[in-house]
């Protein structure tokens, strides 16, 4: 694709030209950029509607007024910290040369610092009175069973059954008999959409300073008003249970406690809101949908590393739910 260079000059009276895309991410494009001498960071939204984009980044500087280490947008010559061109949205950013720990590799310091650190962001999500669309929505069994449907219509088709296809089958096989299973609604649980969360809080979505402790804090694209311990949950999966080993699991433990001890909530709502997250992921079937229903390859990747956390989770409910809310 063309990128927006002359709306750039025109904007932010910057003549810049291409580095390299930047692979990862699922959501956006991503693009490093330099003058000859410094580097930025070009973000095409993924939203095409002018209200959503706006939302993204009322969100990136209320949290960053409230302390937590967003890296913010620049602005253009009009103050804005976005621009349309040919329909879509970007933002261009400071170019952060930051440090990652994998999945599977994230050290005891890091795992509390993450904790701490989404603490301190719901704490100020609870404040915001933004006017931002995006809401959880909580799980729908038809629909989820309707589109299951669908995709092993289409594996149906694979002759032969690919490597992919089989394990789609196998995930969507185990996702079906838990949420059949399953007789518990979100209204039961009791939880409210009464923060503004991150959306997308994991280990890929920050950067770790000295002392593996959080430095930055990026990608808002999903921020959306939610149960904020719902978020906690949702990402204790991607980034700990990802992985199903004995050490990652407690250093979820320790994960879940430095959240609480920066942000409490009584057990109640934290057991309901592991419960909501573990419901939300059983009837997701984004990754599946992505290849067969919408021809998309791009997060073929994530599906072997959610089915393992599936497949240990639902094994392991009763003692994972015991070891991590003691």
């Amino acid at each position: 694709m063309s990128l927006p260079l002359e709306n750039i000059a025109k904007l932010y009276g910057l003549k810049l030209s291409l580095v390299e895309k930047i692979s990862g991410g699922y959501l956006s494009e991503n693009y490093a950029l330099t003058d000859g001498h410094k580097k930025y960071f070009l973000k095409k939204h993924r939203h095409t509607n002018l209200v959503q984009v706006e939302g993204v980044c009322l969100a990136e500087q209320f949290f960053a007024e409230g302390g937590t280490p967003v890296i913010l947008p620049l602005q253009t010559s009009q103050g804005d910290y976005f621009f349309e061109s040919d329909g879509n949205f970007y933002s261009l950013y400071p170019f952060v040369e930051g440090h990652h720990i994998e999945r599977g590799k994230l050290t005891e310091a890091a795992a509390i610092s993450l904790g701490s650190m989404l603490g301190t962001l719901h704490k100020r999500g609870k404040e915001s009175t933004l006017k931002i669309q995006e809401r959880f929505n909580e799980w729908d069994t038809e629909k989820f069973l309707s589109k299951a449907a669908a995709i092993e219509v289409e594996i149906a088709k694979e002759k032969p059954l690919s490597e992919f296809g089989a394990m789609v089958l196998d995930s969507l096989r185990l996702k079906k008999q838990a949420v059949l299973e399953n007789t518990v609604t979100y209204e039961q649980l009791g939880l409210s959409n009464d923060h503004l969360i991150h959306g997308d809080y994991f280990c890929d979505n920050v950067f770790f300073v000295e002392n593996d402790h959080v430095g930055y804090v990026y990608d808002f694209e999903k921020t959306q008003y939610a149960p904020p311990m719902y978020e906690l949950f949702r990402s204790l999966f991607v980034s700990f249970l990802s992985i199903p080993t004995q050490e990652n699991l407690s250093l979820a433990k320790k994960y879940v406690d430095a959240y609480l001890e920066a942000y409490p909530f009584p057990k109640k709502i934290v057991r309901n809101s592991l419960t909501a997250a573990y419901l939300k992921q059983i009837h997701s079937v984004w990754i599946e949908e992505e290849h067969y229903l919408k021809h998309s390859t791009r997060p073929d990747d994530l599906l072997p590393s959610q089915f393992a956390c599936n497949q240990y989770y639902i094994q392991n409910h009763d003692s994972v739910d015991t070891y991590l809310l003691s």
